[in-house]
């Protein structure tokens, strides 16, 4: 869909990719990257309503996507051979 958000960026060391996020107008986190050229955009299920922020945690070499839910909610995944489930931030 049309992307809603800015974009966040994010140089991954672990696999040399740049890497980009946005929130799209279904509300839905997607990303593309690149290495060797873009990939096509990846969808991370689940509904937010923010704009996604982005870290690469060194001591565990993940890539972590936080955001916001529709109901207020702070929520982060993170990519370590896959993708994690939304954790709520906010229990």
């Amino acid at each position: 869909g049309d992307v809603a958000s800015d974009p966040a960026l994010l140089y991954n060391p672990r696999f040399g990719t740049t890497e980009v996020y946005v929130r799209t107008s279904a509300n839905e986190t997607q990303y593309r990257y690149f290495s060797n050229g873009w990939s096509v955009w990846n969808p991370l299920a689940g509904q937010v309503a923010g704009s996604p922020s982005l870290i690469f945690n060194p001591q565990f070499s993940t890539t972590e996507v936080y955001s916001r839910t529709p109901n207020n909610h702070a929520v982060y995944r993170y990519f370590a051979n896959g993708w994690s489930g939304w954790n709520d931030l906010s229990l």
